[in-house]
């Protein structure tokens, strides 16, 4: 009785992970990559982590994939905006302070985002963005 339930018990739980198997096997299929072999969510999150260095590097590197380089172009143009706005002189000085929470909370927002693989766009910046990307 005890070697039949044994039996039993072993041949559900091998078919149970050739089950497991089959479907990490098609999960893994499906998930698209980039120019560089990342995944496309990875390389999107990747485009905010320097600002806009890392934003250009992205975008001059991707040349297929439209949505890696509609986030290398957000960040291009939203952090570009925020650093040429702390260096004007007087102007850019009284703001600085407002600028980097804007930075801090949009980086954090972008990222996380980018890496959830949803496409968030800012208001104006993610028109041009979109605009520009074609």
């Amino acid at each position: 009785m005890t070697s039949l339930f044994l039996l039993l018990y072993s041949g559900m739980r091998i078919s149970y992970i050739r089950r497991e198997v089959k479907t990490s096997q098609t999960c893994f299929k499906k998930m698209a990559k980039s120019t560089f072999g990342l995944e496309k969510n990875v390389a999107s999150a990747l485009c905010y982590v320097l600002g806009w260095v890392s934003g250009l590097f992205f975008f001059l590197a991707e040349k297929e994939d439209k949505t890696i380089r509609f986030h290398a172009l957000q960040s291009i143009i939203f952090f570009g905006v925020l650093n040429v706005i702390v260096i004007i002189p007087f102007i850019g000085w009284t703001l600085s302070p407002f600028v980097g929470i804007v930075s801090l909370v949009g980086w954090i927002l972008l990222l996380v985002k980018a890496y959830q693989g949803q496409v968030f766009r800012l208001p104006v910046v993610g028109n041009l963005a979109e605009k520009w990307n074609k």
